[in-house]
């Protein structure tokens, strides 16, 4: 989920401007269109990124061979 995120905060600009460029026609590739030129969708896009980092941090964490329960409590809590 991190890495296809990361794609579309990148590309979004781009994005944005393709889909205003082309003749949009389709009425789900115009909802699409209103929802990426949100404010609030943005917003939500950006502040998720912190958000999944954390939780690959906890996954990589949790999928080692070492780990014991206490461990695992204490970094869900910092979370």
């Amino acid at each position: 989920m991190l890495e296809p995120l990361n794609n579309v905060l990148a590309k979004y600009k781009m994005l944005i401007m393709k889909m205003s460029q082309d003749n949009i026609n389709v009425v789900q590739a115009r909802l699409n269109f209103n929802l990426l030129c949100d404010l609030h969708t943005l917003l939500n896009l950006s502040y998720l990124l912190p958000l999944l980092e954390v939780v690959n941090i906890l996954i990589k964490f949790a999928q080692r061979k070492n780990i014991f329960n206490c461990n695992f409590v204490t970094i869900i809590k910092i979370c």
